[in-house]
């Protein structure tokens, strides 16, 4: 028996060191504190099929999520449509930059939810100046 289980780790070994990828598999279930977040039942601004990170995939999870994405898409479309292409080249960096940093939520519903209210805040005062 211990051979085998020895066996197993070596092949799971061997796996992750070629294969990172799949090692988000091995993530945990997206995590929301209970009667705060309902289960998704539309879209998201993102092809949920299309999902690639932990992230996006917590965000298809749950409706909130899914409309906080929605209105932040709304926003950001809205703001960048008038823009010069300079302007609007700050714009794109700025939003890259914000998505790396929801990203390392991972799976953290609350975290994503606050890293949401804060770039539609920030969005919200670009459109108000605009």
């Amino acid at each position: 028996m211990n051979q085998k289980l020895a066996i197993v780790g070596s092949v799971a070994a061997l796996v992750s060191a070629f294969f990172p990828i799949y090692l988000h598999f091995a993530e945990p279930a997206p995590q929301a504190k209970a009667g705060q977040f309902t289960p998704r039942t539309t879209s998201p601004g993102f092809n949920c099929a299309n999902a690639t990170t932990v992230t996006e995939i917590t965000i298809c999870q749950w409706e909130e999520l899914a409309r906080l994405d929605r209105d932040l898409n709304a926003n950001y479309d809205t703001l960048i449509f008038g823009m010069d292409e300079a302007t609007s080249a700050k714009l794109r960096d700025a939003q890259g930059a914000w998505r790396r940093a929801r990203d390392g939520c991972r799976t953290d519903a609350t975290c994503i939810e606050a890293a949401y209210l804060v770039r539609l805040e920030t969005l919200s005062d670009l459109l108000v100046r605009q």
